[in-house]
């Protein structure tokens, strides 16, 4: 039970670290948005780039929605 209070603990400093990740990922993903049209995001590197970033971002708003659902 301490060991899991410890945990649940942790949780907020560890959701607010996930928030200032998910903050810097918006803004290069808003970045990437700005350039994909003309510049070097078209090629196919740039657009696999572009798309793990967002598959990054949708976990990451996944983890938070299931936080917030304990909520914690």
């Amino acid at each position: 039970m301490s060991m899991l209070h410890k945990e649940i603990s942790a949780l907020p400093s560890q959701l607010k670290d996930l928030h200032s990740g998910l903050e810097d990922l918006l803004s290069e993903l808003e970045e990437l948005r700005k350039n994909i049209s003309t510049g070097p995001e078209k090629s196919s590197a740039g657009r696999l780039s572009f798309h793990k970033r967002t598959s990054l971002v949708l976990a990451c708003l996944w983890v938070i929605s299931l936080i917030a659902g304990l909520g914690l």
